[in-house]
Parts: C-alpha cells; structure tokens; sequence
C-alpha cells in the first residue's frame, strides 16, 4: 500500500499550501541519522575487539565446519544485503528525478536515504554479530567493509545534489542551505 503524504494530498486537491523548506535543518537531520547508525555498532564492535584482546571474552563458536558455515552465511547475507540496499536506492532515485519540485524531491531522497542507512545498519550488526560468535578477523574485515561504505555514502548538499541530478541553481541552494519556499498549487510546482 503506498502512502500519500501531506504535498501529494494538497496538489490532489489544487489547494495553495505555503511553507519553507529548512535545507540546513534537512542536512542536520540526515547527518543526526547517519552519525547514529555509524556509531552504536561502532561501540558495540569496539567493546567486543576490547574485551577479546583482554582475554574476558571467549568465541563461541571456535572451529571447525560451523565456523566455516557461520562465516559463509553471514557472509553471503551482509553482501546481499548491501547489494539489495544499492539496488532499491538506484530504482527510488530515478522515480524521485521525475518529480517538477525541490523540495518534493528533497523530502522523497531523505526517506529512500534512511531505508539506504537502515540497510547499512543491518550490514554493520550482522558483522559485529558475526565477531561476537567467531572473534575472527573476517567479521572485522566485513565491519570496516560496512564502514567504507557508510562513509561514501554520507548525506552532504554536494552527494544529494548530484545524486538528485540538480540543475545548478538547484544545487547552489543546497550548498548555501537555503531554506526553500514550498508553495503547490495544481500543477505540483514550486511557485
């Protein structure tokens, strides 16, 4: 069931709605999101490498052909599931690049780029997991992988502006954090 927020409602009914759109509280935002999902397992990944090398954590699961198994499929399932999160970004990219305004385009980016982190995080868990149970160093060698790419992915005015394929107007808005006026009338345009 796909929902229809609060723009799309408006512009069904040809109604006139007037509001700004706060490109510096739309980054600060998305950065707040980004940061959190880089940090909690960051934490949980640094107490596990910790507490491993003291000596107070053991693995739980040693060697052997469950090693070998549990490593394969968590393997296997972290690649997935980043290749799913790549894949769903492209495809809701290029139906956000259709729609006539900024902000309806800024508004539908951050929602696809905090399914795209949510994705990220499951990545990131599953490789800390994957240390907890093992302590092996593939799992911490997936984490750092889970890091690149979280970290090329940050949300900044410069990566959404051309991940939206702005005009340049468009992105010099972005990029000076300019608010942006919202007003929809019938025809979905920002006047």
């Amino acid at each position: 069931m796909q929902t229809i927020n609060f723009y799309e409602i408006a512009l069904m009914n040809g109604e006139k709605k007037e509001e700004w759109l706060d490109t510096r509280a739309y980054f600060e935002r998305l950065n707040t999101i980004f940061h959190s999902i880089v940090a909690i397992p960051l934490l949980v990944f640094i107490f596990i490498n910790l507490e491993s090398r003291a000596g107070r954590l053991n693995p739980f699961i040693e060697d052997g052909p469950v090693l070998w198994a549990v490593m394969v499929l968590i393997g296997l399932a972290w690649g997935l599931n980043l290749f799913m999160a790549l894949k769903r970004y492209r495809q809701d990219l290029s139906a956000i690049r259709r729609e006539p305004a900024l902000s309806i385009r800024l508004d539908r980016f951050s929602k696809i780029a905090l399914r795209r982190f949510v994705f990220f995080e499951i990545s990131s868990v599953m490789a800390v997991i994957g240390l907890f149970l093992t302590q092996q160093t593939y799992f911490a060698i997936l984490y750092i992988g889970s890091l690149i790419m979280v970290s090329l992915n940050r949300p900044s005015p410069r990566g959404v502006g051309k991940a939206l394929d702005l005009k340049k107007e468009e992105q010099e808005i972005l990029l000076k954090r300019e608010p942006i006026k919202r007003m929809f009338g019938g025809n979905g345009q920002v006047n």
